[in-house]
């Protein structure tokens, strides 16, 4: 489950898929639990949102792939 993710996912499945599937570090994942990015939430964010979460440009155009 930790390689997919939808609108019903938890901040802490979020955290877990950018974990397991972009190999971000604790730091950066635990920032989704801190911030509340649940899988309703993710799709509206922006790059600076990303960003601010410490995610990198690259890893942030996969995702949006």
């Amino acid at each position: 489950m930790d390689n997919y993710i939808s609108n019903k996912s938890t901040k802490e499945e979020v955290s877990a898929f950018f974990s397991n599937k972009f190999k971000v570090n604790e730091d950066i994942s635990k920032n989704f639990i801190k911030e509340y990015i649940s899988g309703e939430i993710l799709p509206n964010l922006s790059r600076n949102d990303f960003k601010f979460l410490g995610i990198e440009l690259y890893t942030f155009k996969r995702w949006d792939k």
